[in-house]
C-alpha cells in the first residue's frame, strides 16, 4: 500500500478558501482537522515502524491493517486510523490504546513555547547555533 503524500501547498490553498467561507477552524469539518489528523497518524506510523523493527526478528511480528478510532479534543472531534500489528503488542504513545480524547491543552497557548519563539526571533544564533547560519 502506497502512502498518500501530503501536499501542504494544496492544504494551505483549501484552508484559505474555507476560512473565507467562514468554515469552523476545528471539529469534524474544521479547517485544521485534516492537518492534525495527518500529524497523529504519521506519529503512530513512525511508532509502528520502530516497534516492528524491534520485534520482527524475535517474534516474527508484522503489520495487520488499521483500526478506525474517533478522537475528541477541546477543538472538536474527528476520525483517525491507527496501525495494528499481528501480535497485538503495539502500544502507541501518540494516541494510546482505548484513548478517545487528546490533550485539552491543545488549544491553550504554551507560555514556554511563546517565550522560546520570541527569544528565537531576537537571538536566532543562540537558539540554533550553527544550524541557523
Amino acid at each position: 500500500m502506497e502512502k498518500e503524500k501530503f501536499d501542504f501547498e494544496e492544504f494551505a490553498r483549501q484552508a484559505a478558501e474555507q476560512l473565507k467561507q467562514k468554515k469552523p477552524l476545528t471539529g469534524n469539518d474544521g479547517v485544521f482537522t485534516p492537518l492534525l489528523k495527518r500529524i497523529l497518524e504519521a506519529a503512530m506510523e513512525g511508532e509502528m515502524d520502530a516497534h516492528l523493527e524491534d520485534t520482527r526478528t524475535t517474534k516474527k511480528n508484522r503489520r495487520n491493517g488499521r483500526a478506525r478510532k474517533n478522537i475528541q479534543s477541546s477543538l472538536g472531534g474527528f476520525e483517525i486510523f491507527t496501525p495494528r500489528d499481528r501480535n497485538a503488542t503495539f502500544e502507541p504513545m501518540a494516541v494510546e490504546k482505548r484513548q478517545t480524547t487528546i490533550s485539552t491543552d491543545i488549544d491553550r497557548p504554551d507560555h514556554q513555547l511563546i517565550q522560546y519563539g520570541s527569544q528565537l526571533l531576537r537571538h536566532p544564533a543562540a537558539c540554533w547555533g550553527d544550524v541557523w547560519h
